[in-house]
């Protein structure tokens, strides 16, 4: 949940609670935990309920959410409420609150008979996902900086460098078996020129791997 948008929600739009944790997504109003129960019994046909910290939100909820709110949901839910009507407060029976919010949602006895609930704009959802891909994009550049030409060329050329005193080193060693009337060895299928490195070249090849 958007903590701005919470830091902006102080009552309950039913009977003035404070800190209102609970939503109805239907009418895009904040509600404490008493009038959540409440909506939940009349139905989800008329209002659909969340919870701030348990549910997971979606972005067209939020963009709901944010385009209602208490104040513009009173404005039409509200609108004709009689003189001298008791209004709930955090304080009221759960009967007297129970009473107020079905008759002004589910009755609807307060809005006008000629005008429908408060509307949203449409959910901008390609702009969502430009901006989430650009995000990520610009991420992925800052991860994969290419490599100076300086290190790529040292790199490379140690990597030559260490292959032909392995090859030089692997040739004099089998020519002097052959010298010598012995059958060459079988290479390993894991290493091939792992037997016939010499001892420097084995150091210079340890060493590499610990630059690497």
């Amino acid at each position: 949940m958007d903590a701005a948008v919470m830091a902006a929600v102080e009552f309950c739009a039913d009977c003035k609670a404070r800190r209102p944790r609970y939503a109805s997504i239907t009418l895009g109003i904040w509600l404490c935990n008493r009038c959540y129960g409440i909506h939940r019994s009349i139905g989800a046909h008329i209002t659909r309920t969340k919870c701030v910290g348990l549910d997971t939100w979606s972005p067209e909820e939020l963009h709901r959410m944010k385009s209602i709110g208490n104040e513009r949901a009173a404005s039409y839910w509200e609108s004709s409420v009689p003189p001298g009507y008791t209004r709930p407060v955090p304080t009221s029976t759960n009967e007297e609150v129970e009473k107020w919010i079905r008759e002004k949602y589910e009755k609807k006895r307060f809005c006008p008979q000629d005008s429908s609930p408060p509307t949203v704009p449409e959910f901008q959802k390609k702009s969502a996902v430009s901006a989430s891909t650009t995000r990520r994009q610009g991420q992925g550049a800052k991860l994969n900086l290419p490599l100076p030409h300086k290190f790529i060329k040292y790199h490379l050329l140690r990597s030559l460098t260490l292959m032909m005193m392995s090859s030089e080193a692997s040739s004099k060693h089998l020519l002097d078996l052959k010298d010598q009337g012995q059958d060459w060895p079988r290479l390993p299928a894991s290493r091939p020129d792992s037997i016939f490195m010499s001892s420097g070249s084995k150091k210079e090849h340890s060493h590499q791997s610990q630059i690497n």
